[in-house]
């Protein structure tokens, strides 16, 4: 094989379990070895590179942990290692990890204080990576990736991402700074690209696959500037696009069916969001610390498991207290209601600055105070499937000036409304299919 394997090893049942009396600085570890024990090296100053054999299976924790001068790690090509356990490599001095073709878990803590690891490269293999493993590695610089849909399916945990570290993206041995995902990507699992200033855009292609984003997918890609979903997509993860600070476009496509918590958190760039009508479910908060001004959306409020009560404001993560305070940020002018839900009792009750509300679905009621307290309303777009509107519906707009009727004067009057379904609201012009008729409020 052209080298000599390090005699003196400490070898018990096919285990590695430590130095034994072997003085070698560059260890090569003998085929037949199918386990490394924890702790085997922990601690030895001595030791600046290592050969696993084929044969190993696994690492056991702590086992190179504060090597100091450990320096290279080599794996063949044919190695056999599938798990490296928790704080395997920690307060080495090791600068690349080009992982082995069959590696699937690297646990916690594996590469903590890793300050001259510059490189990664992750294989096809990667299933999981768990929480704080690159943690203190301020030098780690570049990722490769071997494969983009299966990279897309590893399971993350928190703060076990390399992305937020790295400068340089290669995928398939390119350097990539535009990502188009290939069709058979079905799920971005939570953290893949969190903080990846590596990348500038993502696309998808006419075929893609791809259904689900979840959380933190895309949190903190600062260079995006617009992202444009694919038809299949059926779920968005919470903060998936948050803290993308130059993103001023996220098309969201009709076909997603979910929105997770606060999607475009503090990415104050996008002003203007369309939620198609395909969307059946919204968390609350979904919209949580956006600067959003003109907003399309199918539903004011939940309507899942048989709930009304969530309001407007919950979708902005403002909520009320007893004084009624503001819902909804100032930034927000004007919203449009695409669906065909009511517009349920207090639904935007003390929305900040709403100047403009427009009612496009076949929305058949409008609730007690579903318009309450709205200050600078000015405009309000009612189609004609409306039947009934509810007791001050209607409350201190004081600015008021035109509702839009989508019927004529006669549908107009035959709809039911509470003798005070406008109150303390000064006279207005209902402007019908064939004629306006003056309100006074």
């Amino acid at each position: 094989m052209g080298f000599k394997y390090s005699e003196g090893l400490k070898i018990v049942n096919d285990v590695l379990v430590g130095i034994g009396s072997c003085a070698d600085k560059n260890i090569i570890i003998p085929e037949g070895v199918t386990k490394i024990k924890s702790k085997a090296f922990y601690g030895n100053k001595n030791i600046e590179s290592i050969l696993f054999a084929d044969s190993i299976t696994k690492i056991e924790h702590n086992a190179f942990r504060e090597c100091s001068n450990l320096k290279q790690v080599i794996f063949g090509e044919n190695s056999q290692l599938e798990h490296i356990e928790y704080c395997v490599f920690c307060d080495t001095a090791i600068s690349e990890f080009w992982a082995p073709q069959k590696l699937r878990v690297i646990e916690r803590a594996v590469f903590v204080d890793c300050v001259n690891l510059t490189t990664i490269y992750f294989p096809k293999s990667l299933e999981q990576v768990e929480n704080d493993t690159f943690r203190g590695c301020r030098r780690l610089s570049n990722l490769y990736i071997d494969d983009l849909a299966s990279y897309c399916n590893i399971k993350f945990e928190y703060d076990a991402s390399p992305t937020p570290f790295i400068k340089n993206l290669y995928v398939n041995g390119q350097l990539t700074k535009n990502i188009l995902f290939p069709d058979d990507v079905k799920v971005i699992r939570k953290f893949a690209f969190e903080w990846c200033i590596a990348i500038e855009s993502i696309s998808f292609g006419e075929n893609s696959q791809l259904a689900d984003i979840q959380d933190f997918a895309f949190h903190g890609c600062k260079n995006f500037v617009e992202v444009h979903l694919p038809k299949s997509l059926k779920n968005i993860g919470g903060c998936a696009f948050g803290r993308c600070d130059k993103l001023k476009i996220l098309e969201i496509p009709d076909g997603v069916e979910t929105l997770g918590d606060e999607i475009l958190y503090m990415s104050h760039a996008v002003d203007e969001l369309v939620i198609p009508n395909s969307v059946k479910k919204i968390h609350s908060r979904v919209l949580g610390d956006t600067r959003l001004i003109k907003l399309s959306i199918p539903f004011v409020c939940s309507i899942n498991e048989g709930r009304n009560d969530v309001h407007f404001g919950t979708f902005f993560g403002v909520y009320t207290n007893s004084d009624n305070s503001q819902y909804v940020p100032n930034c927000l002018k004007h919203v449009i209601i695409t669906g065909d839900c009511p517009i349920y009792s207090g639904s935007f009750n003390g929305c900040g600055k709403i100047k403009k509300i427009e009612i496009l679905g076949n929305v058949p009621e409008i609730s007690d105070y579903a318009f309450h307290y709205l200050l600078e309303l000015e405009s309000l777009t009612i189609p004609a499937s409306v039947k009934s509107i509810g007791e001050h519906a209607i409350f201190c707009s004081n600015k008021l000036s035109d509702i839009f009727y989508g019927g004529t004067k006669a549908d107009w009057d035959k709809i039911d409304k509470c003798s005070n379904w406008c109150y303390a609201v000064p006279a207005f012009t209902v402007h019908c299919t064939d004629g306006d008729i003056i309100v006074n409020g």
